[in-house]
């Protein structure tokens, strides 16, 4: 992940997704609300994931084609951001579902999101990592701005 120049991960059965900056938002595209950093509905469905070759799409993650992924995502369903003090936290701008270590987690709330935290989203497991020297980094360079 540090390689990739990731703060953070996402990981599922459908897809991998590298966090490389501290703020940035998860569901659906769509094309009259526009993109979003981490599109969960282009993700090969869970299903099509544990044929041959899923280790190809898993690597893909956001860029593999073909299929299902989780579709009762809002098309802005949840904002990802670091603060200044190196905690991650989510908040749930949707009307999905969305649970954090299996804590529901209501429209408009936030709740922290430390490493190995499991996200559930629309029914869909993801796995929430951090990479930690990246973090320290940043937060460094944050801390150093701020005067």
């Amino acid at each position: 992940m540090d390689a990739q120049g990731g703060l953070a991960c996402l990981c599922g059965a459908g897809g991998r997704w590298v966090i490389r900056r501290s703020a940035v938002s998860l569901g659906r595209s769509s094309d009259s609300k526009g993109d979003v950093d981490v599109d969960l509905a282009k993700a090969p469905a869970p299903a099509a994931a544990a044929g041959a070759g899923s280790a190809a799409a898993a690597a893909l993650g956001a860029a593999a084609a073909g299929g299902g992924g989780v579709r009762s995502v809002s098309r802005l369903q949840a904002q990802l951001s670091l603060g200044l003090d190196g905690v991650w936290s989510i908040r749930n701008t949707g009307r999905a579902p969305l649970a954090v270590n299996g804590r529901k987690v209501s429209r408009g709330s936030a709740a922290p999101l430390p490493h190995l935290s499991l996200l559930e989203v629309g029914g869909e497991p993801l796995l929430f990592m951090v990479n930690g020297l990246a973090l320290q980094r940043a937060v460094a360079r944050s801390s150093a701005l701020v005067m």
